[in-house]
């Protein structure tokens, strides 16, 4: 069994409370139209892909089990 030392604080540094007030405020920050169109594109884009790719996937995977069924039951 190994010896554990005590935790000892004084080992460590001194860390800020969180401001509160600071991450209110990052939170109500106002975003420019023009961003909040190119990110909501960008996301449109990429769901897109994202689904083209879920089929290809998909009928790749059941090709492959068709395949193996063929395989070893016939």
């Amino acid at each position: 069994m190994t010896d554990r030392q005590p935790f000892d604080p004084e080992l460590y540094e001194e860390t800020e409370p969180l401001d509160l007030d600071l991450l209110n405020k990052i939170d109500r920050l106002e975003v420019e139209p023009e961003v909040r169109k190119s990110r909501q594109a960008e996301n449109q884009k990429r769901a897109r892909f994202q689904h083209t790719l879920n089929k290809i996937l998909f009928w790749l995977i059941l090709l492959l089990v068709l395949l193996l069924v063929f395989m070893f039951v016939l």
